[in-house]
């Protein structure tokens, strides 16, 4: 069983703005109730980034999506001397069998000698005696789905774009930098769950205990999805949704969607619930888009509510967690963007009224904060100005 915690990753640096390595950093969803066990390693998100990166968006190799999209993922070894063939060693999802032969046509880009060398480990770590000097291939995880034909086999990213695997070497997983979105990146990195001390790699036994968390929750989806009640169907999801499962959250709210007038009742519940701000973002924009929703109505109450946030909160901003601030930020903006897009007239009222409350000097003793502040109230009045009639 697999306990309910966020594995949020932790951010590194690598020498001269490169990438260097990943690390897991467990943080508690900010809930009242008790976490249960099942979310140990349905939410890691394994992070990757340097100077550059971080300037540009964070990228993301995260082994727990690629394991929800997969239709098979199994631990593999090179098959004789065909670098793009494998044999089947074990299978964490899927029907495939141990001893099974696969042609995986993007394990071809690893032929090259300089694709499978481990760069240094981290900032300021020495290469020790034992280390890894290269990847060798003879054993694997790869996260494959099935495409149109027999035999084909495709990456499980959403955008079949990333060689989507992992090596193992020594009990411990090493990456691709590819992988990560480094597409001009060669060479390979190990993944490690602690800075200090440099010393716990993450173990083919960990991320095997993460995957299967997330390939039952899969099943969870799935099941849920095929009710054939519409309200039990809604209820199902957000159940799924509580879970605050990064790979599951998208599908859900497609789901939730279709589940017209009772999906929009949860989605709606969600968003009066404080504790899963992290999820509002996303779920506003489900709302919004639902045929069984007057979106104009629905962004002009949601509006309505932003407005008495900033009026409670912006002369005393000092005073709130800044998490909390980002996390609502990120709403409002979703907000403003559905209004400007939807050309929601009735919302102008309000749109005024939050951009004087925006103006309010001094909200926050974090600069950075109060740029952040500054941007959303740039963003309210560049919606104001796209109302003008024609």
């Amino acid at each position: 069983m697999c306990d309910e915690l966020d594995m949020s990753a932790g951010l590194e640096v690598g020498r001269h703005g490169s990438p260097a390595y990943t690390v897991f950093r467990p943080r508690w969803p900010r809930r009242r109730r008790r976490p249960s066990r099942l979310m140990l390693g349905c939410t890691i998100a394994v992070v990757l980034t340097s100077r550059l990166a971080f300037a540009e968006g964070i990228p993301l190799l995260p082994f727990e999506d690629f394991a929800w999209r997969a239709s098979d993922v199994v631990v593999a070894s090179a098959a004789l001397e065909d670098r793009a063939s494998i044999r089947v060693c074990e299978c964490w999802k899927g029907n495939l069998k141990p001893g099974e032969v696969l042609k995986v046509p993007f394990l071809e880009l690893f032929c090259d000698p300089d694709q499978r060398v481990v760069t240094w480990l981290g900032p300021g770590v020495r290469r020790p005696i034992h280390e890894v000097i290269h990847v060798t291939g003879t054993r694997m995880i790869l996260f494959l789905r099935k495409g149109d034909s027999p035999g084909d086999w495709r990456p499980a990213d959403r955008n079949a774009e990333r060689p989507t695997l992992a090596w193992v070497e020594s009990g411990s997983v090493y990456a691709p930098y590819r992988a990560a979105g480094y597409s001009d990146t060669k060479g390979n990195f190990a993944v490690v769950e602690s800075v200090v001390p440099y010393n716990r790699k993450l173990s083919e036994s960990d991320l095997k205990e993460r995957i299967g968390c997330t390939v039952e929750l899969r099943k969870r989806f799935e099941v849920a999805s095929s009710i054939a009640d519409v309200g039990s169907r809604a209820q199902a999801l957000d159940r799924l949704v509580a879970q605050d499962a990064r790979p599951a959250l998208e599908d859900c709210l497609a789901a939730l969607r279709g589940c017209a007038g009772a999906g929009a009742s949860i989605l709606r519940q969600i968003l009066k619930d404080e504790s899963r701000e992290e999820l509002h973002c996303d779920v506003v924009r489900a709302l919004i888009s639902m045929p069984a929703v007057e979106g104009d109505v629905e962004l002009v109450s949601l509006l309505g509510r932003e407005v008495e946030f900033y009026k409670s909160n912006v002369p005393a901003f000092a005073n709130v967690a800044t998490e909390r601030v980002v996390t609502r930020l990120r709403r409002s903006r979703a907000i403003l963007e559905g209004i400007r897009e939807r050309r929601v007239f009735l919302a102008k009222s309000d749109l005024r009224d939050l951009r004087e409350l925006l103006k309010s000097p001094s909200a926050s003793d974090d600069p950075g904060l109060n740029q952040e502040l500054s941007r959303l109230g740039t963003l309210c009045n560049d919606v104001l100005q796209s109302l003008v009639p024609d």
